[in-house]
């Protein structure tokens, strides 16, 4: 994917390899499901925590990088991309051991290799089902302010790509910290649904005042109170990992993403209207 977007001729070889990258794009819930087979279940939440923080700061360090081999030549982030995709390759292929035993792996069938059949696993438990509507509607509002958060800063406080580029920085720098350091201790003092419960809360209050802050020094402050937010993702992540068969984790993390990522084609259309 990284390749052809580096070297694409036309608009419509860069959109083929849009649409490679998101077939590909099945590393992720792989990635979920091989932590819940190696973590114990009491464990999970730290661990997606963990995993959550490295993803941020790689949010951190991908758009500076990005930025400074962009001005040398527009296609090397394309092939730095590339390498570390290949790198992450040759790690997984060479020294990655399977995490799921053979006594514990479910038969693969095309029946169930669709969104359809894998979104039913979320339904299994009203448990299973109440966290698959919780996901959806915290996607579906991660999805709308994006698809207006640039122009929003832009227009109301006059930010520039180099406010909006710090702004996510911080964004992926707090979150690091949130799901990195806190998730563990706090799910250990409170409990998951408490940890679940006040991440929600923090995600609600930091919407309202991005929605109203006059200043954008105050809108910076709400990103704080948001990655707080970042305590519930990763402790729904763990308990629905406990909701279904240790066979079941890879199509259940599978659904979930299939989920975020319907409810993310429709989000920036809303949005945007």
């Amino acid at each position: 994917d990284h390749l052809m977007m580096a070297f694409a001729p036309t608009l419509g070889w860069l959109l083929l390899a849009r649409l490679l990258s998101g077939v590909t794009a099945a590393s992720f819930p792989v990635a979920n499901a091989y932590i819940a087979d190696i973590t114990p279940a009491e464990a999970r939440a730290g661990a997606f925590g963990k995993l959550g923080a490295a993803f941020g700061l790689g949010f951190i360090l991908g758009p500076v990088v990005g930025g400074v081999l962009g001005e040398i030549d527009l296609r090397l982030p394309f092939l730095a991309a590339a390498i570390l995709a290949g790198l992450s390759f040759l790690y997984g292929l060479l020294f990655l051991p399977e995490s799921l035993p053979g006594d514990r792996r479910s038969p693969f069938r095309w029946a169930r290799a669709n969104p359809v059949a894998t979104l039913r696993t979320l339904g299994g438990s009203p448990v299973t089902l109440g966290l698959a509507g919780t996901f959806f509607c915290r996607m579906l509002g991660r999805g709308l302010v994006q698809a207006v958060g640039v122009l929003y800063t832009g227009d109301r406080y006059g930010w520039s790509g180099t406010e909006n580029g710090l702004s996510l920085a911080l964004i992926g720098l707090a979150t690091a910290i949130v799901q990195g350091a806190l998730v563990t201790p706090v799910v250990a003092r409170l409990g998951e649904r408490a940890a679940v419960l006040g991440g929600i809360a923090c995600t609600f209050l930091a919407f309202i005042a991005y929605g109203i802050a006059p200043t954008g020094l105050l809108f910076a402050g709400a990103i704080l109170i948001h990655a707080l937010g970042g305590l519930s993702t990763p402790t729904m992540q763990g308990i629905l990992t406990r909701q279904v068969d240790p066979t079941r984790q890879g199509a259940v993390q599978g659904a979930v993403t299939s989920l975020n990522n319907l409810t993310f084609m429709v989000a920036p259309m809303l949005g945007a209207a």
